[in-house]
């Protein structure tokens, strides 16, 4: 069978060197690096897998053309990803700037801005704010969690799809989460405090499709607003 080629790209300081900084790159899988490229890249093959290393912009791209990159912290920004991406960190923020197919984008603890995209996207932090701005597609999805934040999400005005947005608020907030909508939502409260996940709270909830399509906005958030604009 074809195993994959894993890639970690990371950035660490050293002061018994005289670099600031070191990329490491580490191929698994019985990947080889090739030779380097004019522009500055190297490619790591193996196994039917192909990824190009631009050592100057820091950038990994598999056959694809998809940006892949895994930090064990810090920041990502990847200025443009139209053929999708794959972005994890342990804990930091992430940012994507225009983007294509589907954008997948995971961190312990941070901010994720996504788009404007053409496509869909998946986010998850464990603490932070997610923003996602779809470009003019009629239908498109995502499925976006926060442990701990505020959730903006702007569709074009033809949107057509099903929006599945729930917040929670735990009794130590101090106030109330909220739902508010370009688009008019029917939205409910739950009436008990909830201590199945530990601290008690109450939940926000609003689920209402639009027009024929087959986009699906998936929002999970808990002690953060979701707000829902038209572009």
């Amino acid at each position: 069978s074809t195993s994959p080629v894993y890639i970690n790209s990371d950035e660490s300081s050293s002061r018994s060197s005289s670099r600031s900084s070191s990329r490491t790159i580490t191929s698994i899988a019985g990947g080889r690096k090739d030779d380097r490229d004019d522009d500055g890249s190297i490619t790591i093959s193996g196994n039917g897998s192909n990824i190009s290393i631009n050592e100057r912009t820091g950038e990994i791209r598999d056959a694809s053309g998809r940006v892949i990159l895994s930090k064990s912290g810090g920041r990502i920004r990847i200025g443009e990803a139209l053929n999708g991406a794959n972005l994890r960190t342990g804990g930091g923020e992430i940012t994507v700037g225009r983007s294509g197919g589907k954008v997948v984008a995971h961190t312990g603890g941070g901010d994720i801005t996504i788009g404007p995209l053409a496509g869909s996207a998946e986010a998850q932090t464990g603490a932070g704010d997610v923003r996602v701005d779809f470009s003019d597609v009629r239908s498109p999805s995502a499925n976006i969690t926060s442990g701990n934040g505020r959730v903006f999400i702007t569709l074009p005005a033809n949107f057509a799809g099903t929006l599945d947005l729930e917040t929670a608020y735990t009794n130590n907030l101090g106030h109330r989460t909220s739902i508010k909508s370009d688009w008019p939502l029917s939205i409910s409260e739950s009436s008990y405090w909830d201590d199945s996940h530990g601290t008690p709270r109450r939940y926000v909830r609003a689920r209402q499709s639009f027009g024929n399509g087959s986009g699906r906005i998936s929002v999970n958030t808990v002690n953060g607003d979701i707000v829902i604009q038209r572009r």
